[in-house]
């Protein structure tokens, strides 16, 4: 049996499923494959869902990527392009111990390939698409997860703790970027 807490949350996240699946069409429909060429689509999906955390009481850090290892990128591909930033959004100041969510922007489609966007199947339950599920769709299911606890009132009494959400940009080619902010974070 539910408790009255975990009932609202469950009625929360029903009444989100048409936001749900919108902000996954917005977050697939994100080019963020494909290199170094990706940047303002990381750096938009980065906003949208860091403006949302921050909203819910988080601080913001982001952290500057380490440079790259001169061996990560083929010389075909030796473009100097900026390492791309680590964002760490913190909610603190609950009495119960914290949680870290942390997944990647970035997926390893071409862009320009033929898969690209977002397709959901006639009976509404099945979808694919650049990130589907690994990662755009985690991410997007964390944050409205983190919303409907909010709304749900779940910190009122006592069902909330801490928590970061750290997200990254370079996954798909190893983490190198945001190695030290992930160690880092995990740590603390």
């Amino acid at each position: 049996m539910l408790s009255d807490v975990e009932q609202r949350v469950c009625r929360e996240i029903e009444s989100r499923r048409a936001v749900l699946l919108s902000d996954l069409h917005l977050h697939v429909g994100l080019p963020t494959g494909g290199g170094a060429g990706n940047s303002a689509a990381l750096d938009e999906s980065r906003e949208r869902l860091c403006e949302r955390l921050v909203r819910l009481g988080a601080v913001r850090e982001n952290i500057a990527g380490v440079p790259r290892p001169d061996w990560l990128y083929s010389p075909s591909n030796d473009v100097e392009v900026s390492p791309p930033p680590t964002s760490i959004c913190r909610r603190t100041g609950a009495t119960r111990a914290g949680v870290l969510i942390a997944g990647h922007l970035d997926t390893v489609h071409d862009p320009r390939g033929p898969f690209r966007e977002l397709l959901t199947a006639s009976d509404g339950k099945t979808a694919t698409g650049p990130g589907c599920v690994d990662m755009k769709g985690g991410l997007v299911i964390a944050v409205a997860a983190l919303e409907a606890l909010a709304a749900a009132g779940a910190e009122s009494v006592g069902c909330a703790g801490n928590w970061s959400v750290l997200l990254n940009s370079d996954e798909e080619t190893g983490s190198f970027h945001s190695e030290p902010a992930i160690r880092a974070e995990a740590a603390s």
